[in-house]
């Protein structure tokens, strides 16, 4: 919940310089908590200011960004030979980008697509009328905008990026619209904003999002939005002084996410730490009541967060042990396919979902089946689609010691040393 609802409440200064204050704690979070709409204006729009500002964007956001599309000089080249339409071009350049991010940047997409879905997000781009001239679009200029209409207007050197708000050395200009004598300012940087976005700037053209670009985004939108408040598992990105630890409360969600009320237990994580010391195999012995499963799936977590695991496959001895587990994954987020009993129950939805995973347009898939179901032909026919991203968990170590069971699971050989194609017994 915000501390208030007006941007007047908070006591703004005239200046944020990093040498004497924290940009994104002092200044950015709190106008975001208190704003409706929030307009920006700049060279670089990351989604990890999203990430480092997380605090902030519960507020309605109402994104004014502009991203600028990488375009090489071949992609220059063709526009000015009429070989291509510059939208095009600029529409292939973004698609490429996208297609072509690791996995953890793919995660940090997740913010700008979930706001993009819900129509909180406005993108629009500006170039440069002649694709040849030298030099970007690198104007900073950002507005808020709270319920009682009072007005936020800040310009200076940051861009919308967690290097641009912690990491580099910036200074803004803050302007208020209960202040005396930040009127003309406030009305003049309103009116450059609005001329922008309604493409009535001499020398630049403004450019919607492409649709292409816009449906790559889409692939990437969690089910609801990416909450990076609390503590959770140890990060692996770090930019300045913030890190994005894998958080999330127990709703269902399109990946494996730490539920907000667990801290793992010294062993546990020990647990967790022998096994990527012995690069991804082995055994978890541990005593039955130790949280042998919330274990695993902190691995699963934690593996998914490193190397982008795209699928968990758990066996069990038992139907009950199933249900069991299904439990356990869905206060991790997971909604597991329960690959057991009638196969028409579940095979159509598992081979239309590992489609969906080898093709992109799903980020994970778990599946809890049992050991007389992995060795029948329905499950058999599927696993050879397991993409090599795949953990397998094997409940009940001793059950998996029959050679006839092992050899019903998938071994892929893998390039990631952490990608487990050998089974994990717990």
């Amino acid at each position: 919940m915000r501390d208030s609802t007006i941007l007047k409440d908070l006591d703004l200064r005239n200046q944020y310089r990093s040498d004497r204050h924290n940009l994104l704690e002092d200044f950015y979070i709190p106008c975001l908590q208190r704003s409706l709409s929030y307009d920006r204006a700049v060279g670089f729009f990351s989604s990890t200011s999203l990430a480092a500002a997380a605090k902030g964007v519960s507020a309605l956001i109402r994104g004014g960004g502009r991203m600028r599309p990488h375009l090489s000089s071949e992609d220059a080249e063709a526009i000015s030979k009429g070989l291509k339409q510059r939208e095009d071009v600029i529409e292939e350049a973004l698609v490429r980008e996208l297609e072509q991010l690791e996995q953890l940047a793919n995660d940090r997409l997740g913010y700008l697509a979930w706001l993009l879905s819900r129509e909180l997000l406005e993108i629009k781009l500006a170039v440069h009328q002649n694709p040849y001239q030298q030099g970007i679009y690198h104007e900073k200029l950002g507005i808020f905008r709270d319920a009682d209409d009072q007005v936020v207007v800040f310009t200076g050197s940051a861009n919308e990026s967690a290097s641009g708000l912690i990491a580099n050395f910036e200074c803004i200009d803050v302007f208020r619209s209960w202040r005396s004598g930040d009127d003309d300012r406030i009305a003049e940087k309103m009116e450059d904003f609005q001329r922008l976005w309604q493409n009535q700037t001499p020398t630049l053209e403004i450019l919607d999002f492409p649709e292409a670009a816009r449906r790559s985004l889409l692939r990437r939108c969690p089910a609801q939005f990416p909450r990076m408040e609390g503590s959770g598992l140890r990060s692996y990105e770090q930019q300045g002084n913030y890190s994005v630890p894998a958080t999330q409360p127990d709703v269902p969600s399109l990946y494996p996410v730490i539920p907000s009320w667990l801290n793992l237990r010294p062993y546990q994580q020990q647990a967790i730490d022998n096994w990527f010391a012995n690069k991804g195999r082995g055994t978890l012995k541990m005593a039955t009541g130790s949280g042998k499963t919330i274990t695993a799936l902190s691995l699963t977590t934690e593996l998914y967060q490193k190397i982008g695991l795209q699928v968990l496959l758990v066996v069990c001895p038992y139907r009950h042990l199933v249900s069991q587990w299904a439990r356990e994954c869905q206060k991790f987020g997971l909604e597991p396919i329960l690959a057991f009993e009638n196969v028409r129950t579940w095979q159509s939805k598992l081979s239309t979902q590992l489609y969906n995973v080898r093709s992109g347009n799903q980020p994970f898939l778990t599946i809890i089946t049992t050991n007389s179901t992995l060795m029948s032909q329905g499950l058999q026919s599927q696993l050879p689609y397991l993409p090599e991203k795949t953990l397998i968990v094997g409940d009940e170590a001793h059950n998996l010691g029959a050679r006839r069971l092992e050899a019903c699971l998938p071994h892929n050989s893998s390039t990631y040393p952490l990608v487990m194609a050998s089974p994990l017994a717990v």
